[in-house]
């Protein structure tokens, strides 16, 4: 009969090449990261759902609508927001459509001791990008032209695997009625990088790779309030479905992602604020516009 330590080496013996080709198998998949083709009709998808949903964005830029929806939905999260809570909050339920998803956050926060042109400044101010949000690895302003601005963002992004994204977005910024501020953000190009920071580093074709975001459309609403401001952004995001038995591996961008990095945005934004009052010893800001 085998002593126990006999069969604890037998045991080890006969799982541990498992064990390695199960480890090679996952890092396998990972590094492949299975790729895709976004479609027209997926895109033509998208757009449709984006025009709708855009229509309930300017009523309440318009004031035809409340102008924060976190507020107007329950009243008494402005007391979790004044105390430092940060709300996701979901506008709809995310769309299925041809070929892909779309997912659809909010994020409501409040911003003590600063005022709304300065952290709608701040959101539209891409030079800056790299050194405020921990997402962002590169960032610059491409040009300016009005209350217009276009700006690229280079993403890194890492869940089970790392994804790097080169992007391209239009913002538009309209300054509103009693201090109100409003942001609509469109991305223009987005194209995934592979083997980054490798010899071999390129970038995929727009619309043929993993899929993990094929467009990015956010909605900034900033309101003065007492001391601070209130900060709500509203997204779309156009990823891929997600293949099956692929989860694990696809999984957490298309369904985290989207909502981890509204967080982000809002994070980075009070912290640079607070840094920035913290260094000059005052509750006064110089404006973070474009320079």
């Amino acid at each position: 009969m085998k002593t126990h330590i006999e069969k604890s080496r037998l045991f080890s013996a006969v799982c541990r090449p498992v064990g390695c080709s199960l480890f090679l198998c996952v890092l396998s998949a990972a590094n492949a990261q299975p790729k895709t083709e976004l479609k027209q009709e997926t895109v033509r998808a998208f757009e449709q759902y984006a025009g709708e949903f855009e229509k309930n964005i300017d009523a309440a830029v318009r004031g035809r609508k409340p102008f924060l929806w976190i507020l107007d939905q329950d009243p008494d999260k402005l007391k979790s927001a004044r105390s430092g809570e940060i709300l996701i909050f979901k506008p709809d339920r995310n769309v299925d459509v041809p070929d892909g998803m779309i997912h659809v956050w909010g994020v409501s926060a409040f911003i003590d001791g600063v005022k709304a042109e300065d952290a709608a400044g701040l959101l539209i101010d891409y030079d800056r990008h790299k050194n405020v949000y921990p997402s962002v690895i590169d960032s610059k302003l491409i040009g300016k032209n009005g209350d217009t601005v276009r700006g690229s963002l280079q993403f890194k992004y890492k869940k089970v695997l790392t994804v790097v994204l080169n992007t391209e977005h239009e913002a538009e910024s309209t300054a509103l009625d009693e201090g109100r501020h409003f942001i609509r953000v469109r991305s223009s190009r987005i194209a995934q990088v592979e083997d980054y920071e490798k010899p071999e580093e390129h970038e995929l074709p727009p619309g043929r790779d993993s899929g993990f975001m094929w467009r990015l459309n956010t909605y900034w609403f900033l309101e003065p309030h007492r001391d601070g401001v209130l900060l709500e952004c509203r997204s779309l995001t156009l990823t891929r479905r997600i293949p099956f038995g692929l989860s694990w591996i696809v999984g957490p961008f298309v369904e985290s992602i989207p909502r981890d990095s509204l967080k982000e945005l809002v994070e980075g934004t009070r912290r640079y604020f607070s840094g920035r009052t913290n260094a000059s010893g005052s509750g006064e800001i110089p404006p973070a516009g474009i320079r």
